[in-house]
Parts: C-alpha cells; sequence; structure tokens
C-alpha cells in the first residue's frame, strides 16, 4: 500500500536449535503452472538447525509438512537442483570421517546427498559421497541439472551423470511416510530421517573433468559452453565450446579493473545464451 511493503506474516519465534539454516521459495508464473504441480500450493521449504525440513504455505505461513531428514548427518544447504521441479539438500562433512582415516579404515562417507521433488514435496534419492569411490582428493560435491558435480584438491572438478548414478547404484525406492526400510517407523520421520537408498561401489564414467580456481565452474549457453576462473586468476573468466573444447569468440571476460571484490558472471537465466559480468562499477 502506497508503495510500502505488506507483511504478510511472521512465523513463530523458535530457539535457536531450530533456527532456518536456509529456504527457498516454490512458486511459478502463471503461465507455467500445470500439471507437474499436481494441485500444490505454492510454500516455502525451510531447512532447520536440527535437521527438519519443513514446508510452509506461502500465503498464510501455516506448517504444511514436516521431514526429519537424518540422525547421522546435519544437512545445511539447500538449493534448486531443477528449477520447479526439484530441489538437492547437502550435508556439512561428516566429522567421523576424517576420525575414520586417522584409525586407518578407508571406507567412511565424507558427506550425504538428498534429492526431493517438490510438487508434491517427496524423495527422490539418498546418497553418500566417499573418498573410496571418487578418490582420496575429494572435497566437496553437489548436484545440479542433472549433474553429480565432485571437486577435488586442486581445484579439479569432475562431472557425472546422475541418472547413471542412479541405474548403477539406487538399491530401493523412496516414499515419504511408507514403512522405513529398516523397519522402525515411517520414512522421514523422527528419529531415523530417510535412509541411504544409493550406494555406488565404485565412480561412474566421468562425462567431462576440469582444473579452476576455486571450483568455479559454469555450464550453460545455446549451444552449450563452459565458463571458468583460470587457477590462480579470481575474477577472470574463460569461456569454452563444450563440444569442441576450444575457447569462444571472445571468450575471455576481464574488466581490466583493479577491485579488492573480485568479478562475478554466470550465465544469464533465460537459457538466452547471454552472459552477465558483474565488475566493481559495471554491468555487462
Amino acid at each position: 500500500m502506497n508503495g510500502v511493503p505488506m507483511q504478510l506474516y511472521k512465523l513463530p519465534h523458535c530457539t535457536s536449535a531450530q533456527k532456518i539454516e536456509e529456504g527457498i521459495i516454490c512458486q511459478s508464473t502463471l503461465e507455467e503452472l500445470c500439471v507437474e504441480h499436481k494441485g500444490c500450493k505454492p510454500a516455502f521449504l525451510a531447512l532447520t538447525a536440527d535437521n527438519w525440513l519443513v514446508r510452509h504455505d506461502l500465503e498464510t505461513g501455516h506448517k504444511l509438512q514436516e521431514v526429519f531428514l537424518s540422525n547421522k548427518y546435519k544437512f545445511r544447504h539447500l538449493s534448486w537442483e531443477s528449477d520447479l521441479y526439484t530441489i538437492v539438500l547437502r550435508s556439512t562433512h561428516s566429522k567421523l570421517a576424517s576420525v575414520a582415516r586417522q584409525a586407518g579404515f578407508t571406507h567412511s562417507p565424507l558427506m550425504s546427498l538428498a534429492v526431493f521433488t517438490v510438487f508434491p514435496l517427496n524423495i527422490v534419492a539418498v546418497m553418500e559421497v566417499s573418498k573410496q569411490v571418487f578418490g582420496h582428493d575429494v572435497t566437496d560435491a553437489m548436484i545440479s541439472q542433472g549433474l553429480l558435480v565432485v571437486m577435488h584438491q586442486g581445484g579439479g572438478v569432475r562431472l557425472y551423470s546422475f541418472e547413471t548414478v542412479l541405474l548403477e547404484g539406487k538399491q530401493f525406492n523412496l516414499s515419504l511416510q511408507s514403512t522405513h526400510p529398516g523397519g522402525r517407523g515411517k520414512t522421514g520421520s523422527y528419529p531415523d530421517g530417510i535412509p541411504c537408498n544409493v550406494n555406488l561401489k565404485e565412480a561412474p564414467p566421468v562425462l567431462f573433468h576440469v582444473r579452476c580456481s576455486e571450483h568455479n565452474l559454469q555450464l550453460g549457453g545455446i549451444p552449450w559452453h563452459y565458463m571458468l576462473c583460470p587457477q590462480g586468476q579470481r575474477g577472470f573468466f574463460h569461456v569454452y565450446s563444450l563440444d569442441k573444447q576450444h575457447l569462444a569468440e571472445e571468450g575471455i571476460l576481464d574488466m581490466e579493473i583493479l577491485s579488492v571484490e573480485p568479478d562475478k558472471a554466470f550465465f544469464h537465466p533465460d537459457d538466452s545464451g547471454r552472459i552477465v559480468h558483474v565488475g566493481p562499477n559495471q554491468l555487462r
């Protein structure tokens, strides 16, 4: 009203143990409303510090659904895997992994990844990332746009097909509130949460491997290209053809302006193939 934002609601006060770590809004434009939403309302998904994924009604804030994730891993990161379709949750690195390595055990998972559909909210897969499968120098992992992205020491990044991961490693299907495979309670309920249903014995075929500064790698464009920061050169970008592995025409992005903060660049989210380059005082 009068150009001033109006507060729709305020979520109840909670303890620090229940605070929201990350959240995303699940809402599409009118043109995109379709059968994929299956009647589900727009929602706010919140990942809490005590390992719950909570779905709130976006318009009222009412709690619609709660999912307990795990009593083994602490999930702290929530993002889109594929916009308006699936989300991915990343855990922190397991402290048990470093203790196990010091004790001489090689098969100790580093972290866990969980993928959910959002309309309706349901679990697709939970997988562990271990050094035994992906290499002793693995440092982190992510799932995005159907790709399992595994990061290694020295700036190495390897991409795998997540579809292949599921085909080779998925042991059983999961569904929230179905009987827990361990026979105790329901899947997604406290205290057992959601079991791991993807178990890889070895890494699937590598689709793509590159080294870059701080694992800063992005894919996009039409046809497909990838953009990275060369090792040791933050804020300086190279764009390559994914098919031919050649540097693209005018594929070096550098504003040649000294700044404390490095430049940022990303493929435009409208799939037009454009690149947005953000500098200290310019936008290209």
